[in-house]
């Protein structure tokens, strides 16, 4: 969330997002799949990235595990106007990846509100903050497809 902040407004707009003043977010839900425990002494590195939602992988499927991979939406196809920014929300992705195991141990997936915490509403923060967010979501998307072909 800082450095969301800090891109919307530097260091001020980071530390009242922080302190909940202003327009900040709101953890609506989270879902989270344990892919493998993770027993002491290891080192986690946790990775997010916001997204249009909701996403493919193992963990989100009624089948079952077939992969590991997680799928991002796209922004082309035939889904592609069903992925645009919602005002009022969006879903972050979010891996653990154990440095022990060299691999994903834990994913999850949350739905982020926009909440006015001075009026106490959800609330729509504007055209920069939708620009920023759909830089972050495009940022790796080139990488992912070029890996997958």
């Amino acid at each position: 969330m800082v450095s969301l902040g800090e891109e919307m407004g530097g260091p001020e707009k980071a530390e009242a997002m922080l302190k909940g003043k202003g327009v900040s977010l709101i953890l609506k839900s989270v879902s989270i799949n344990y892919k493998r425990p993770v027993t002491y002494p290891d080192r986690l590195l946790i990775a997010h990235k916001p997204h249009f939602g909701p996403i493919q992988s193992a963990s989100h499927t009624e089948t079952g595990p077939s992969s590991s991979q997680v799928t991002p939406p796209t922004s082309d196809g035939p889904d592609a106007k069903a992925q645009k920014l919602a005002k009022t929300h969006f879903h972050v992705l979010a891996v653990a990846w154990s440095y022990k195991q060299r691999r994903i141990v834990t994913e999850s997936d949350s739905v982020l509100v926009w909440y006015d915490y001075d009026k106490l509403a959800k609330c729509n923060p504007g055209e920069e903050a939708r620009k920023v967010l759909e830089r972050r979501m495009s940022l790796g998307r080139d990488t992912f497809e070029k890996e997958q072909q």
